[in-house]
């Protein structure tokens, strides 16, 4: 009988285990599925790191990622923290964050995004003072789109912070730092932007800053032929030092500072062709320096207050100075080298001086030199020279007290 129940039960327990099997494969495959979509869906990875106190130290890294965007971020609140972030070869979008909240004194924050695929975004915020931040960003890949492949940010508010962004070897590269300070005023605070690509914007502004110095440096290295760079510096509070140079590429490039205060000097030097540089000053003791090397260039100084001084200096073809200043004890330097220049000087004050030199030589080009000053005791010198060249030169005064002199040879 126990035989007979064996094989009675025997089908029964076979099919059980039949049914069984089946479902574990089921089982197993739905989990295996489920794993492989998981993995090949996923969007993101991402690191955050949250630190509250002082002498602390994060670091984030995320390297050589084939799967979605990544993104790193941290946040300090206290003082002497250390903020490390790196994003390496990642196939996909970078973002890193790093957050020093408000009263995060002496904190330094530094980010590196190299070798992303498609695009990078670095953003680093200070909030305190003595504080260091600084973005690196190389050979990384621009996305489909208008959207800038690299972008750069820092904004500090405080006093005696450092604020550096270099963005390598790339196209649709954008910076911006953004220097405040407390209660609307703050001093010795440094921001300094370098790029090297193609099709770049760089933005500085430095608000209610004493002391301050403000660098931007492009060149088009990456590809000469590529171009459309931008860059700009706005400057308010007194003695503040602004600089910036645009090299390389046949294509427009526009430099622009705007200051307001007393006692701060602007250099802007480019190189290439189809270049604008702008200069606008309002205070006293303020000094402005143009210089512009190549074709189709132009240069504009304007500056209001008094002890204002602005230099240009070009040397090429088909280039136009303007400076126009309007106070007192002001100065206005011109000197172009080349064959069809305009020089343009308007002056409305007293005790003003114009100085304008052109030189040059090509058959058929004309040399065109306008001085105007309204005021008295203003004074006025063009001097224009060349074997080849044609010379026009118009000084108009009124007031008393004023010399005019215009030479050509």
């Amino acid at each position: 009988m126990a035989t007979g129940l064996l094989l009675y039960f025997r089908p029964t327990l076979i099919a059980r285990d039949n049914i069984m099997k089946t479902n574990l494969s089921a089982l197993a495959l739905g989990l295996t599925l489920a794993f492989g979509a998981g993995t090949s869906m996923a969007a993101s990875s991402s690191i955050v790191i949250d630190q509250p106190g002082s002498l602390n130290t994060a670091t984030a890294q995320q390297e050589n990622s084939h799967l979605g965007n990544n993104t790193a971020t941290i946040n300090q609140q206290g003082n002497r923290n250390t903020g490390t972030i790196g994003q390496d070869g990642n196939v996909s979008f970078a973002n890193a964050v790093i957050n020093e909240l408000p009263g995060a004194n002496r904190n330094t924050s530094s980010i590196t995004q190299v070798d992303n695929g498609n695009g990078a975004q670095g953003h680093i915020t200070n909030w305190g003072s003595r504080n260091t931040g600084s973005i690196t960003q190389s050979n990384v890949g621009a996305p489909a789109g208008s959207d800038p492949g690299v972008y750069g940010l820092i904004y500090q508010n405080g006093n005696s912070n450092t604020g550096t962004i270099s963005q390598q070897d790339g196209t649709k590269l954008v910076a911006t730092i953004n220097a405040n300070s407390y209660g609307g005023y703050g001093s010795d605070n440094n921001a300094s932007i370098t790029q090297v690509g193609s099709y770049q914007t760089a933005t500085i502004e430095q608000n209610g800053a004493t002391n301050g110095n403000a660098i931007i440096d492009q060149s088009a290295q990456f590809n000469p032929s590529q171009g459309y760079n931008t860059a700009s510096i706005t400057d308010t509070g007194d003695h503040d030092s602004s600089s910036i140079t645009q090299v390389g590429s046949n294509l427009p490039k526009t430099a622009t500072i705007d200051q307001s205060g007393a006692r701060h000097t602007a250099d802007i030097y480019q190189r290439g062709s189809m270049e604008t540089a702008t200069v606008i000053q309002s205070g006293f003791g303020n000094t402005a320096n143009v210089s512009q090397v190549g074709s189709y260039n132009d240069a504009n100084v304007t500056q209001s207050g008094a002890l204002n001084t602005a230099h240009v200096d070009q040397s090429g073809a088909v280039l136009q100075a303007n400076v126009i200043q309007s106070g007192s004890l002001e100065a206005a330097f011109i000197t172009q080298g080349g064959k069809g220049h305009i020089a343009n000087v308007t002056q409305s004050g007293f005790l003003e001086l114009a100085v304008v030199n052109q030189s040059g030589n090509g058959a058929g080009i004309i040399q065109t030199a306008n001085v105007m000053q309204s005021g008295n005791l203003n004074a006025a010198y063009v001097s224009q020279s060349s074997t080849t060249v044609s010379g026009v030169a118009t000084v108009t005064q009124s007031g008393n007290g004023n010399v005019a002199t215009a030479i050509q040879m």
